[in-house]
């Protein structure tokens, strides 16, 4: 997928962090890439960190909702259904995709504000930084990225 956006992706540069997110070390391109059951998704920029997940609706998502939703988020999100369950985790994970490993507890360090009816979300990182994140929802599919500018 990365060599249909950009023809002269650099795979040997390939690098894993101890995270296991892949990156290049020069930075010319980057990207974030998703799977869930026989879909995949990639996102890739020139010039941004970003993030991009995709999940299939499922009702463990509902089931453990307080793992990755803080007191707050649930009471203000109003969370009763694995699809907005499972929106908040890809919306979550996005955002770490993007914005790497010191945001590796969901709960406390990426916190949902709000989620609109537009198809975006917006999220206060590390109670510091409000970013907007898109989603789109197609069947049983949640679909979620960001972009740092």
């Amino acid at each position: 997928m990365l060599s249909y956006l950009f023809n002269d992706f650099p795979y040997n540069q390939l690098i894993i962090d101890d995270f296991g997110k892949p990156f290049l070390k020069n930075k010319q391109y980057y990207f974030s890439i998703s799977h869930s059951k026989d879909y995949v998704t990639v996102i890739a920029s020139k010039d941004y960190t970003v993030g991009i997940d995709i999940e299939m609706m499922q009702p463990r998502a509902l089931k453990i909702i307080s793992k990755f939703l803080n007191e707050k988020e649930q009471r203000n999100l109003g969370i009763d259904n694995e699809k907005d369950a499972t929106l908040c985790w890809a919306i979550k994970e996005a955002v770490y995709k993007c914005y790497g490993s010191g945001f590796y507890n969901f709960k406390d360090k990426i916190d949902i504000q709000s989620i609109k009816d537009e198809r975006i979300a917006k999220v206060l990182i590390d109670n510091d930084e409000i970013v907007v994140v898109h989603y789109r929802i197609i069947d049983n599919l949640v679909l979620s990225w960001v972009c740092n500018i």
